[in-house]
């Protein structure tokens, strides 16, 4: 079984914290990959936890993103940006060998 934890980032803080805490239990328990997902700010994950996991960065997703434009430059709206966040996400566990029947998504 895989198991992907999904935050925005890996900042120093709480929600890292956690994170990394999970990532430490699961780590002798886990007998598929764990991969963090985030849109990139992964600077508060400690090297013990860089090496345990995968990292896979999604453009576009996190939480101070304020807009997105196409490559014509015209802004994009809500539900394409979900919907590209979600290819972008399948399409990387995809290719890291996450299927869906083995993965679960936290």
């Amino acid at each position: 079984m895989n198991v992907v934890i999904l935050h925005c980032h890996f900042r120093r803080g709480g929600v890292t914290q956690v994170v990394e805490n999970h990532v430490a239990a699961l780590a002798s328990v886990v007998d598929g990959q764990i991969v963090l997902v985030s849109g990139g700010r992964n600077d508060g994950l400690s090297q013990q936890t860089l090496r345990r996991t995968k990292q896979l960065v999604i453009e576009g997703f996190d939480y101070d993103t304020t807009e997105q434009l196409d490559p014509s430059g015209k802004e994009v709206g809500l539900d394409d940006r979900a919907q590209a966040i979600r290819n972008r996400l399948s399409d990387g566990l995809e290719s890291l060998g996450c299927a869906s029947h083995d993965t679960v998504l936290h």
